[in-house]
């Protein structure tokens, strides 16, 4: 009896399993010097909501900016660009199932200052992480 109930136990935990599965998956959007809102960005997300259309899905949102200007601006320009990710992304709440549980922007994190006048185009950017979570 002991091992009917063991293996009973083994089958719904394998079922459940499939039931729900869990994918991660990242992207980056890239901007010009001091832009914060992009056209091109929208577009890509909006092909990234398309394929996660029937999941549910867990969204962190990453600001960051490049050596140029100061510290202050590079925090704020960061965050901007953060934010208008995200409420772009709240606009399409009612189309998909998004729940947003970070967004920041850190500024020139990481960037590390060159002799280039125009800066360090992939430090301008915003860090989309999306966890996916699949219904079987």
């Amino acid at each position: 009896m002991r091992s009917h109930l063991l293996l009973a136990f083994f089958f719904f935990l394998a079922s459940n399993m499939c039931l729900c599965q869990k994918y991660s998956m990242g992207i980056s959007l890239f901007y010009e010097i001091n832009q914060f809102q992009s056209e091109t960005n929208y577009k890509r997300l909006d092909s990234v909501c398309k394929l996660i259309r029937d999941n549910r899905v867990e969204i962190k949102i990453t600001g960051y900016a490049d050596f140029l200007s100061t510290d202050q601006f590079n925090k704020q320009l960061s965050e901007k660009r953060a934010f208008a990710v995200k409420n772009y992304l709240l606009k399409k709440q009612g189309q998909y199932n998004l729940n947003i549980t970070q967004c920041e922007g850190v500024g020139e994190k990481n960037s590390k200052p060159s002799l280039s006048q125009l800066g360090v185009a992939a430090d301008r950017r915003v860090e989309v992480f999306l966890t996916l979570f699949s219904i079987n």
